[in-house]
């Protein structure tokens, strides 16, 4: 393809140097709109060879976000596995690729490797991070409830209450991940002994008919056996 873009070049460069050297007077404006017709030329060949330059990146980003998440399912199955250089490989596939579409997915897989070792802060931030880059909702809201989740399980105060909210603020959007964050909260409130709250919860994500296919949520159907728990 980069071969192709040159040789094109080299052809318009040829055609418009013999239009440039064209001495007869009675065309004037030969030569300026020969430079307008030059310039288009050149935007449309750099459009073509941004679009090659774009794909060739999102191949290239697609091939080794493969074989990092190839050894990460290598990784998962042995004993005393080295996590800390599959960590470092993840970096360095996102800082290489961090103008892919691929970019959120190289950190977000970052982040259970970061989890693997007991990482949490780390791991915390680099969900942030995921968070912040994706611009698809659901990702983006998937994401969060992970996030609030870990946060919830960690010694830090702060961080627990910043978790709660995340999670609270999920269920109250009525999105796709409404039931599992519902449920989670129901869960939460019952290991804190809130019993009101976590029935308040379990119960509104039992009843909800507000997402699309909630009959077939498994969270709802786990709400519905947690809920005889309280009889």
């Amino acid at each position: 393809m980069a071969n192709d873009i040159r040789i094109i070049f080299e052809e318009i460069g040829a055609f418009f140097n013999e239009i440039f050297d064209f001495q007869d007077k009675k065309i004037p404006f030969l030569k300026p709109i020969a430079v307008f017709l030059f310039l288009l030329s050149v935007i449309g060949i750099s459009y073509v060879g941004y679009r090659w330059y774009v794909q060739n990146r999102e191949q290239r980003a697609q091939l080794v976000y493969s074989e990092n998440f190839d050894e990460y399912t290598r990784v998962s199955g042995i004993e005393n596995p080295d996590w800390n250089q599959l960590e470092v490989r993840l970096a360095n596939g996102y800082s290489r690729y961090s103008n892919s579409y691929l970019a959120p997915y190289f950190l977000a897989l970052q982040a259970d490797v970061q989890l693997k070792q007991h990482k949490d802060q780390e791991a915390a931030a680099t969900l942030t991070r995921v968070i912040n880059l994706t611009d698809n909702a659901q990702m983006k809201e998937g994401y969060t409830v992970k996030k609030a989740l870990l946060q919830m399980d960690m010694s830090d105060e702060s961080m627990q209450k910043e978790g709660l909210h995340s999670l609270l603020e999920i269920a109250r959007q009525k999105g796709a991940f409404s039931d599992m964050a519902l449920f989670y909260l129901g869960r939460y409130y019952h290991y804190i002994n809130n019993n009101d709250d976590a029935q308040k919860s379990l119960q509104e994500l039992a009843d909800m008919q507000w997402v699309e296919g909630s009959a077939s949520s498994p969270w709802v159907f786990e709400a519905q056996k947690s809920l005889k728990n309280f009889g």
